[in-house]
């Protein structure tokens, strides 16, 4: 995903990955997350990002988490899926 945004590793650990969500789309990522770690549970999104470029495209995110025996998250295995041009073919059909 860092090649997808440009950004650094740097800037993309922690919670700097949120930098890159569109303004009106970070809260609603942020807290999605958050729950799905807590949940332990597959996590699934969609939202806008920016791309490497500047402009922002829609993009839907499948995320499950591969646990440990004692339940705790080893890692998660997950999806980027650019869905621009159908989101936008969508919103140009709920207009007229």
């Amino acid at each position: 995903m860092r090649e997808y945004t440009g950004q650094t590793w740097e800037e993309y650990q922690s919670w700097g990955w949120l930098d890159v969500i569109h303004p009106d789309d970070r809260q609603l990522m942020g807290q999605s997350w958050q729950a799905a770690v807590q949940a332990r549970c597959i996590y699934e999104q969609e939202f806008r990002i920016r791309r490497y470029d500047g402009e922002y495209r829609y993009i839907v995110t499948r995320g499950v988490p591969i646990l440990e025996a004692d339940g705790s998250i080893r890692e998660w295995v997950g999806t980027y899926t650019d869905i621009h041009d159908r989101k936008q073919a969508e919103l140009a059909l709920q207009k007229r």
